[in-house]
């Protein structure tokens, strides 16, 4: 993860920043400093010689590379995020500082190196005063702001670091006598062992994760895990839907006799929900049940898959056809491992959140609407509260109805649907939580052919999805095959149940529903 310091030229990126990289043993990189070494010119000679033009093509091909690093403190210039297309690659690498300030202040403090920055080389405050005014909305628009008026150098970076590590919320699950924890903590994944070790009876650890998830965090967790005295084995699977299967399960087992893994042994599913599904399942039933742990990785998977303790993987062409009920002994969800997500990732998990608004939080219905934006810029302050209200909604529900005979079937709110959907394109072309947001879409319409809904609430989570990005419509599906492929459902009893909303924050249950309104549901997302 990195984090990006962006603000007006003062406000004191390449100050605090500096600090920042020394207090976290990071690297620091200031991209005017790059780019005038590599041209061998000052910032004020390219400008002058080559034009702005020049100098933000080169901060583009920079912002691209420096995107592909890990770890680092980057401090950009002033006006790097006029391009968007730097705005997203840096956001999808870490989290975006901003930082502002007073202009009186500004001046002052950069009245000795006016020479240095070319755009207000000799304007003096007028010239500041209309590179704020021309830069305002941009600044206005970017997340995690810090106000460094008054602040030096070394405060500002204290409000940074305390930005970064956010509060504590637990959350617990009591099943059979026993509970099961979720704790939500930002940088809990780089201290892992003060949240599991009364988990653990012996001096080692069983780390299932993914290739992609091990490439960012996993010599990271290998070193804390070992630098508190366990030894750890780690077994990798394929990123992707097509790992939860039988034959993955099957190789899990095989590595946990292999390293001789025990009743005493614990299990930590350090991933996605593909991860957490499989390896639960596994885990499940393997010598009739280790204990295991949950350190989900993705958005989805820390608002919905991570928690609960449903396991499963898929068979035939349908979605968790093979599953259990098997509650970990904690989940330690960590927000700052969002930071490395690209935005297809945070809007399929914000899909998720909506669902669970939906369903009982009509104040998270309203801050993913008017929030949408920030969030997937990845504001830690609305990301945290995402990820506590969504988990609370889960953990109150299934702490009534651990098993799934009754309340808690409402968080299958748009998985019918969505599971047809994404069942018909073979688990490849949807992620599952745009596949669920058109579930919700087709759950909407079928409440109001009903008459539990107005209409207007189908136009408005529609343009919620649209915003966040979300796919709203599927072009030439066959219906009725798609139809078809819900007998396949895993949540179907005699005949198909459908979670339908009586209004935003209530759903109820609808038993035996006919295929035509089955079909006209579908028929709100797909064209023909």
């Amino acid at each position: 993860m990195n984090i990006v310091l962006a603000g007006m030229p003062g406000s004191g990126k390449t100050a605090a920043g500096k600090l920042l990289a020394k207090g976290m043993a990071r690297l620091f990189i200031d991209t005017d400093s790059i780019i005038s070494s590599r041209m061998n010119k000052s910032i004020t000679r390219i400008f002058d010689e080559d034009g702005e033009s020049f100098f933000r093509r080169a901060e583009g091909k920079l912002c691209d590379e420096i995107s592909r690093t890990n770890n680092a403190v980057i401090a950009v210039g002033g006006g790097t995020f006029l391009n968007r297309n730097n705005l997203i690659k840096l956001t999808e690498s870490g989290i975006i500082f901003t930082l502002t300030c007073g202009l009186e202040e500004i001046l002052s403090r950069i009245q000795n190196e006016e020479k240095k920055r070319p755009l207000l080389s000799g304007k003096g405050r007028d010239g500041l005063n209309k590179m704020a005014r021309r830069r305002m909305k941009l600044y206005a628009g970017l997340p995690n702001r810090v106000d460094t008026t008054g602040l030096s150098p070394e405060k500002t970076a204290d409000v940074i670091l305390s930005r970064l590590r956010g509060k504590e919320h637990r959350l617990d699950i009591e099943v059979d006598g026993k509970v099961s924890s979720v704790m939500i903590k930002n940088g809990a994944a780089e201290h892992p062992l003060g949240f599991i070790a009364s988990f653990l009876r012996e001096n080692r650890i069983f780390v299932v994760s993914d290739s992609r998830v091990f490439s960012l965090y996993g010599k990271k967790l290998r070193s804390v895990l070992e630098g508190g005295g366990l030894h750890s084995s780690f077994f990798l699977l394929q990123p992707g839907e097509r790992s939860k299967s039988l034959t993955s399960v099957k190789n899990i087992y095989r590595w946990l006799i292999r390293e001789k893994a025990s009743r005493s042994s614990l299990v930590l599913a350090f991933g996605g929900g593909v991860v957490s599904d499989t390896a639960g399942f596994a885990v499940s039933t393997f010598l009739r049940g280790l204990r295991w742990a949950v350190m989900p990785t993705t958005l989805l998977a820390q608002v919905d898959a991570g928690i609960g303790g449903k396991t499963g993987v898929n068979i035939e062409g349908g979605k968790n056809q093979v599953g259990t009920f098997f509650f970990p002994e904690t989940v330690l969800v960590d927000p700052l491992l969002c930071a490395t997500l690209d935005r297809r990732r945070m809007r399929e998990g914000l899909a998720e959140a909506l669902k669970s608004a939906m369903v009982q939080d009509v104040g998270l219905y309203d801050l993913i609407r008017d929030k949408g934006r920030d969030l997937l810029l990845k504001d830690l302050g609305l990301l945290e509260e995402v990820i506590v209200r969504t988990a609370g909604v889960k953990t109150a529900i299934v702490g009534h109805d651990p098993y799934e005979m009754g309340e808690r079937k409402h968080l299958n709110l748009g998985h019918t649907f969505g599971h047809a959907l994404e069942s018909w394109f073979k688990h490849r072309r949807l992620t599952h939580g745009e596949a669920v947001g058109l579930g919700l879409l087709c759950a909407l319409r079928m409440a109001c052919e009903m008459g539990h809904m107005e209409e207007k609430v189908i136009g408005e989570t529609r343009e919620i999805l649209k915003n966040l990005g979300l796919p709203v419509y599927l072009e030439g599906l066959p219906v009725r095959e798609v139809v078809s492929l819900m007998s396949f459902d895993k949540k179907r009893e005699a005949g198909l149940t459908f979670v339908v909303p009586q209004k935003c924050g209530f759903v109820g249950l609808e038993k035996n529903v006919e295929q035509d309104l089955i079909i006209r549901g579908l028929k709100e997302v797909i064209r023909d």
